[in-house]
């Protein structure tokens, strides 16, 4: 499965999976969801946190407690984020999270259902980690986010390739729309009415709504999606923190362009 258009996101943009042994010692992969790389001095700030660049996804996916039994399991079965590999189109790299990415649960933050892990393991100076720090990540910036006027705001799902996890997996673009109340998702180019999303179980079968990221018009990471009653539940990931404190509560990207 190859990318149809190179971004910025597409190197930020990660498959969290499960990697299971069976008792003969085969592989076996469970998909959680998807996340990214933000690189923020200010998110670095207001979570006291040990690295200014943090993988993002929503507690659906990961969250603190889930975790913690990976870390205490570690022998049972690991978290893995996949990326697509560095100038491939169709070829994946995987870190597994404790053992490379973050070193306890101190790095984990979760705040009104936004979980952030501090890559406090990844070492700038070593050549081989410097793709993770430096050409992944997006860009994040509370004072940018606070002037921004854009209405503009793009959510990316993650698609894998059907009947074969190892075949991998691209993230697909969709409108992130708001009208009479209610925010959906639209696919990116089609303009037909049954090519929306409103609920979780609109989503198709070889897509993974779980975590899904939201991007500004410059590619600059706003927040995630979450469901309430399966519903879509845009998170402002701007407007979660406050002069260094982390507030819980629901906070809506508004306004959006509505239909």
């Amino acid at each position: 499965m190859a990318f149809s258009k190179r971004s910025r996101l597409h190197l930020a943009f990660c498959r969290l999976s499960e990697e299971i042994y069976g008792t003969n010692g085969e592989r076996h992969f469970f998909t959680r969801g998807s996340g990214c790389l933000v690189k923020s001095k200010d998110l670095k700030r207001s979570l006291h946190a040990k690295s200014k660049v943090f993988l993002v996804t929503t507690v659906e996916v990961l969250d603190s407690e889930y975790v913690e039994l990976q870390l205490k399991q570690n022998n049972k079965f690991k978290i893995i984020a996949e990326f697509l590999k560095m100038g491939s189109s169709n070829e994946f790299e995987s870190y597994d999270l404790n053992e490379s990415l973050f070193g306890s649960l101190s790095d984990v933050y979760v705040v009104s259902g936004v979980t952030f892990i501090a890559l406090t393991r990844v070492d700038k100076w070593y050549l081989g980690w410097k793709p993770i720090v430096s050409s992944r990540p997006l860009n994040f910036n509370f004072k940018n986010f606070y002037s921004n006027k854009s209405k503009e705001a793009f959510c990316y799902v993650l698609l894998e390739a059907i009947g074969n996890h190892m075949k991998g997996f691209i993230p697909r673009i969709y409108d992130l729309k708001y009208a009479k109340g209610n925010f959906f998702l639209m696919r990116k180019g089609d303009s037909q009415a049954e090519k929306y999303v409103h609920s979780y179980r609109r989503f198709e079968e070889n897509e993974v709504g779980l975590g899904a990221v939201i991007l500004n018009e410059k590619d600059e990471f706003i927040g995630v999606v979450r469901y309430e009653n399966h519903s879509v539940l845009p998170v402002n990931v701007q407007g979660i923190f406050c002069k260094g404190k982390c507030f819980k509560m629901n906070v809506y990207i508004y306004p959006l362009s509505s239909t």
